[in-house]
């Protein structure tokens, strides 16, 4: 299993040709192997192996499915920069700009994410925020996009529909991630972890391999 993933990581990485249905097919038949759960951003994610340099993370972004800890805003940037193949459906990608500013006229309060065993937290910073969007860009089933680890985005799905993406996380820092907000949230927030039933899970992969 090692070695296969291995090798589609490092595809990942080159944004080299991918074969959708045979890591499908793979996932799919060790899906037991793989510990699903609910990503506050709001998909279903899927961590399926760590690297020296990065990770392998599998994400479906469902238009109709939430949960009830899905981050209301979902500006932010990472601790890793990342390249994602979209496998199915559509993401919208949205570039933002975030200049700090001790004036009143700012547009959102930042919180970094701290990441324990099992939950996430997150704490208020002493720091507002005035953010203007760039850019967006919509990218569409069997192409990739590049995301570096100090850009603020926001991802989301194209009419509510159903998307898959295969991300690989490389050149990871110690930083905490920061997510910015226009309301003043509940600061050391606690979000545990939401585990997702494997079945379900593969089930859904099951459909939306059929649909290829």
């Amino acid at each position: 299993m090692n070695g296969f993933l291995r090798e589609i990581y490092q595809r990942v990485i080159d944004k080299a040709q991918l074969n959708p249905d045979e890591i499908l097919n793979f996932v799919i038949n060790n899906y037991e192997q793989f510990d699903p759960n609910w990503h506050a951003l709001g998909f279903i994610h899927c961590k399926l192996m760590s690297f020296e340099k990065g990770t392998l993370r599998l994400h479906i972004w469902e238009g109709q499915e939430k949960h009830p800890e899905e981050q209301r805003e979902k500006i932010h940037d990472h601790l890793f920069s990342l390249n994602s193949f979209v496998i199915s459906g559509k993401i919208k990608n949205e570039f933002f700009e975030a200049q700090e500013t001790a004036s009143l006229d700012f547009t959102h309060y930042a919180y970094t994410v701290k990441y324990g065993n099992k939950f996430s937290q997150l704490k208020l910073i002493d720091k507002l925020y005035k953010v203007r969007k760039l850019d967006e860009k919509v990218i569409l089933g069997g192409e990739y996009y590049e995301i570096q680890s100090t850009r603020f985005h926001r991802s989301s799905l194209i009419n509510g529909s159903t998307a898959l993406t295969l991300v690989a996380t490389y050149e990871h820092s110690i930083k905490d991630p920061v997510t910015l907000s226009k309301i003043l949230l509940e600061d050391n927030k606690i979000r545990d972890f939401l585990p997702y039933d494997k079945r379900q899970w593969r089930d859904k992969l099951l459909l939306i391999r059929n649909s290829l």
